[in-house]
């Protein structure tokens, strides 16, 4: 296990920058988006915006694809608080926006971030690392009434690990059981090749994501009602790029 001390910091430097996301965007799935709609958008935000979290990728790589997921279990349940969405609404946040927004629930109840936002940050990470790695959707009362989703890794000999930050979860490969009715969305290895290569034009990403948010079945929030603190939070850890 590798010392995560000099991992944390108050400014959060292992992020990557410039990427957006950063602006104070958040993507909440409407009131009538399926489980399908949250499956397909939580993979595709993860390979998107995987270079925001690239930075930090590194700082959590181990010397064997074990130590690194055990590191990004540590990590994420030592700076990052959990918080149910509202109920009847869907928040997907991009990497970046889960690190503030958990690390903000140290200070503020109003902040936090679920399993679905777990999910896409921990596979964000895992994607810059190109390590091999599927989401599992768990029903614990009732066939096809889902309740959870969470990443699984696997190792360089296939076998799995279970990377479940929620708090209900007592430690690293952990897989909470009896499990009534599962649903495995794999992240294949094809879909992970050229995250490297993406060039990130700025200002042309926040355009597209306010097309994507206006076009498909999502809707901005977090814009019009955004806290003044929470604004000034995400500035000083990072829009320095866009100050001249």
């Amino acid at each position: 296990m590798s010392d995560l001390n000099n991992i944390y910091n108050e400014n959060l430097s292992g992020i990557n920058v410039p990427a957006t996301g950063y602006m104070g965007f958040r993507k909440t799935l409407l009131l009538d988006a399926n489980l399908n709609d949250t499956l397909v958008n939580a993979k595709r935000i993860a390979i998107r915006d995987a270079y925001q979290v690239k930075g930090l990728a590194n700082e959590l790589k181990g010397a064997s694809i074990y130590e690194t997921a055990e590191n990004i279990w540590d990590y994420l349940r030592a700076n990052t608080v959990y918080k149910l969405d509202k109920k009847g609404i869907e928040e997907l946040r991009t990497p970046a926006r889960s690190l503030v927004d958990g690390k903000k629930g140290f200070t503020d109840q109003a902040f936090g971030i679920d399993c679905d936002d777990y999910t896409i940050l921990v596979s964000a990470i895992l994607i810059n690392l190109g390590i091999r790695h599927e989401y599992r959707v768990a029903s614990y009362s009732q066939k096809g009434k889902f309740q959870h989703i969470y990443p699984v890794a696997f190792d360089e000999n296939g076998a799995p690990l279970i990377i479940d930050i929620v708090p209900e979860i007592p430690q690293f490969n952990y897989e909470a059981k009896p499990i009534i009715d599962l649903k495995i969305i794999p992240m294949e290895l094809h879909e992970l090749s050229g995250v490297d290569e993406i060039e990130i034009d700025i200002e042309q990403e926040a355009k597209q994501d306010l097309i994507e948010a206006l076009n498909e079945p999502f809707s901005l929030s977090g814009i019009e009602d955004e806290e003044e603190d929470e604004d000034e939070l995400l500035e000083a850890h990072f829009l320095s790029v866009y100050q001249k």
